[in-house]
């Protein structure tokens, strides 16, 4: 009785955050570095850029035209000028200042001619000129965002609130102790999600090893299902249909979509940083990690007038550090297409109070067909689960 009421612990916690949300080269040289902008790889035809004294210089050419300036040099003065419908920038070779708009800014590192080409700092300029600069070492590139890495992040929350429906292949480890017994669990599942109305199928394969006994395995499907003022929980487990009935209104659904939208995104998230790029399944993405305030947010969520508190207790979340988070974000639609969380030190002292030592949660959340997910059925057996209560987390 003990295992499986840690059993269904684990699965509820897991549910809980479910729902809301090789080719190696060998080479004795490194790798040249690359340039992006907005996306788009910058081709240089001789130069190339290179780092000298841990700054990226890059041919004025090569970026800066591809970025729409007009780049004239004069021979004379050695000096550079970049020229937009915005800004007027000057830089002389080998001198450690240059002016955007007559104001003068310091190199850590002066502009220089190599190879009869003028190679100047990029992060300085850029960043002089309104752009964002971050450094992608696994790859050596170079990623330039007309947005900063908060805006990218905010712009896909915009772009998932317009999805109607995607799939995910969900990982899961937890390493817990509860009631003398330690237990390594891994789950592993598909899901297919619809928003609005909100219909979710998942099917779910639980192992779960505790010292000293055999591995226990479970299938596991779960169905959620929007129903007039409810949603409805439907799992079948070890041969039994059950469900748990939670109230959540349409005007709820509502709120929660008008909230990946809005101002209050913004002030949940406390950094962001894009830590390079990432070919996820077919699709060019920008790793970025972030974290929010998650008590912050649950607060929020509390707060909507819809009464999001009937469906889970805020209380829990009182005092619950913030979340960091890796998301990959898509190039060309800007969709979530896989999200890392370490969760471990967020529910530490929630499981706690449970009689529970968490020290391994961690989850990943891979998601494709966007818009296009294969439709949510119900079975017919569904029809005769037996209601139970939900859980108090």
């Amino acid at each position: 009785m003990k295992t499986r009421r840690l059993l269904v612990l684990t699965l509820a916690v897991a549910l809980a955050f479910s729902f809301t949300f090789a080719t190696v080269a060998f080479a004795n040289e490194p790798a040249p570095i690359g340039v992006t902008v907005d996306g788009e790889r910058v081709v240089f035809e001789d130069q190339q850029p290179t780092i000298v004294d841990g700054r990226t210089l890059v041919p004025v050419r090569g970026v800066f035209e591809f970025m729409g300036f007009e780049v004239d040099w004069d021979p004379d003065a050695r000096t550079a000028m970049l020229v937009s419908d915005d800004y007027e920038v000057i830089i002389t070779a080998d001198e450690a200042t240059f002016t955007t708009n007559g104001v003068s800014h310091t190199l850590d590192v002066p502009a220089q001619i190599i190879n009869d080409r003028t190679m100047l700092p990029i992060r300085a300029v850029l960043e002089s000129v309104g752009y964002n600069v971050y450094w992608d070492n696994a790859n050596r590139t170079v990623i330039v965002l007309s947005m900063s890495a908060m805006d990218l992040l905010l712009q896909s929350n915009a772009a998932m609130a317009e999805v109607t429906s995607y799939e995910s292949v969900i990982e899961m480890t937890m390493v817990m102790t509860a009631e003398g017994m330690t237990m390594n669990t891994s789950i592993t599942g598909e899901s297919a999600t619809h928003v609005d109305p909100i219909a979710m199928g998942m099917s779910m394969t639980t192992v779960m090893n505790i010292p000293g006994m055999d591995a226990i395995e479970m299938d596991m499907e779960t169905y959620i299902i929007h129903e007039g003022d409810y949603l409805i929980m439907y799992m079948y487990v070890e041969g039994e249909w059950s469900k748990m009935t939670m109230p959540f209104s349409q005007e709820l659904l509502d709120e929660l979509m008008l909230l990946s939208t809005s101002d209050a995104m913004a002030d949940l998230y406390t950094s962001a940083v894009i830590v390079g790029s990432e070919r996820i399944g077919g699709v060019d993405t920008w790793r970025v990690d972030f974290e929010m305030d998650i008590a912050a947010a649950m607060g929020y969520l509390g707060g909507l007038t819809t009464g999001f508190d009937e469906l889970m207790p805020m209380d829990i979340f009182d005092g619950m550090d913030n979340v960091v988070a890796t998301v990959w974000i898509a190039k060309d639609s800007l969709y979530q297409v896989r999200i890392h969380m370490d969760l471990a030190e967020v529910m530490a002292d929630m499981m706690a109070e449970m009689g529970v030592t968490l020290t391994t949660y961690v989850m990943t959340i891979t998601s494709t067909n966007f818009n296009n997910a294969r439709p949510v059925v119900l079975p017919e057996a569904a029809a005769d689960a037996v209601e139970i209560e939900l859980p108090q987390l």
